[in-house]
């Protein structure tokens, strides 16, 4: 995995938890203060600047009221596009 993959990455956490609070009418203020967290912290996420741990994306989608596998939705659609992402669908070559 290559620091690209892992900012673009990143980026579409970000992209996406915007989405998510945008159509929910929170600012990031009022998602930061609900997540309890620091609103430029939630603005480098947003920007896919910041790394997040696994208890803060559960305190992101508690404050969002949603399921932490929603805020992934992007971030796996990001990686299947990948040129660069092999499938093994179980089929064994070597048999």
């Amino acid at each position: 995995m290559t620091l690209t993959d892992i900012s673009g990455r990143r980026r579409a956490f970000g992209e996406r938890l915007a989405t998510l609070r945008r159509s929910r009418g929170f600012s990031q203020e009022r998602l930061a203060l609900a997540s309890d967290m620091d609103r430029s912290y939630v603005g480098r996420i947003e920007r896919g600047e910041q790394s997040v741990s696994l208890d803060k994306i559960f305190a992101l989608s508690d404050a969002l009221g949603i399921d932490p596998v929603e805020l992934f939705s992007s971030v796996i659609h990001t990686r299947l596009m990948s040129p660069d992402v092999a499938f093994d669908c179980g089929h064994d070559k070597h048999r």
